[in-house]
């Protein structure tokens, strides 16, 4: 399975333990709208702009671990995140079918967090010294 990260678990930050065994297949992005949540990570929500991110092939006992971080199972109405399908377009211009963590409370984000307008979380937090 395909997932595309855009926070935490991306190369160079404290999550990416979970998926530092999976392969990196590309640099990718999505569409979407990209916020900074004051508790230090990221969350994409529907949106027309383009999220920045990268792309694992992911086994099952990976993704279990993913859904564990992300607060998601299965069905839940109390998700902090749901895992859907979306597509992205790779680095090689190519468009693939990949999961990605939506954050589930829309009202939320858009309340307390910090719109990220070119969609690139890693640079975000750089230029605002987060890390």
């Amino acid at each position: 399975m395909l997932v595309m990260v855009y926070g935490t678990l991306m190369m160079g930050f404290e999550n990416h333990k979970v998926i530092k065994e999976s392969m990196f297949i590309s640099k990718a992005k999505t569409r979407g709208k990209l916020y900074h949540l004051p508790y230090g990570y990221p969350a994409i929500i529907e949106g027309d702009g383009w999220v920045k991110g990268e792309v694992y092939q992911v086994d099952e006992t990976t993704l279990r671990a993913l859904d564990l971080l992300e607060d998601y199972t299965y069905g839940a109405a109390d998700n902090e995140y749901n895992r859907v399908m979306v597509q992205a377009l790779l680095d090689s211009d190519t468009v693939s079918d990949v999961f990605i963590y939506m954050y589930a409370n829309v009202s939320k984000v858009a309340t307390v967090g910090i719109p990220i307008s070119n969609g690139d979380w890693a640079l975000f937090v750089e230029k605002n010294s987060f890390r």
